[in-house]
C-alpha cells in the first residue's frame, strides 16, 4: 500500500488497470486475458477477485522478505488457486449440488474450505480433494454427500 504523507492510498486493482487498458485499445497480456476470462466465463465479481488476490498476496508476503507486486500476486493466485479450484469444481459438478449458491459464494466457500484443510490437515491437500470434502460435508442431498465421500 502506498501512502501520501500520512494518508494511505490503495493500490489500483489489477481489474481497474485492465479496464483502463481496454479503453485504450491495447493488446492484453496473458494475465489480463485470464482476469477477463475469470469474470466473464466464471461469473466471479471484481470484489471477489480483488479480495482473493489480496489474501493470496498477504500469505505469499509472509514467507518472503519483500513485498511482491500485485500483478505477481494475481498471476500466482490465478495459477495456484483459481485454476485448480475452478477445474475441480467443474470436474466434480459441485455447482449443480449447490443451486442456491451463486458462483461467487460457492467459490469463496470452497476456497475457504481448501485453506482450512491445508492449514489443519495437510498442506499438500489438492483442490480436487477440497471440492470432494466440501461436497461430502455440506451437500444438502444425502445421496450426493455419500457419492462425494466415496470419491475422497
Amino acid at each position: 500500500m502506498r501512502s501520501l504523507g500520512s494518508t494511505p492510498l490503495k493500490e489500483p486493482s489489477v481489474w481497474s488497470t485492465v479496464l483502463t487498458d481496454m479503453n485504450q485499445e491495447r493488446v492484453l497480456s496473458k494475465s489480463e486475458e485470464s482476469l477477463l476470462k475469470i469474470e466473464q466465463f466464471f461469473g466471479l465479481s471484481e470484489a471477489v477477485i480483488d479480495h482473493q488476490i489480496e489474501e493470496h498476496k498477504y500469505f505469499l508476503n509472509l514467507s518472503i522478505p519483500y513485498e511482491i507486486p500485485r500483478q505477481e500476486a494475481f498471476e500466482s493466485w490465478s495459477q495456484n488457486v483459481f485454476s485448480p479450484l475452478i477445474t475441480a469444481i467443474e470436474g466434480q459438478g459441485l455447482e449443480k449440488d449447490f443451486p442456491s449458491l451463486g458462483v461467487d459464494e460457492l467459490f469463496i466457500k470452497v476456497s475457504d474450505h481448501w485453506y482450512h484443510l491445508k492449514k489443519e490437515d495437510d498442506p499438500q491437500t489438492s483442490a480436487e480433494r477440497a471440492v470432494l470434502s466440501f461436497g461430502a460435508l455440506y451437500c444438502e442431498d444425502a445421496l450426493s454427500r455419500v457419492e462425494y465421500y466415496s470419491r475422497l
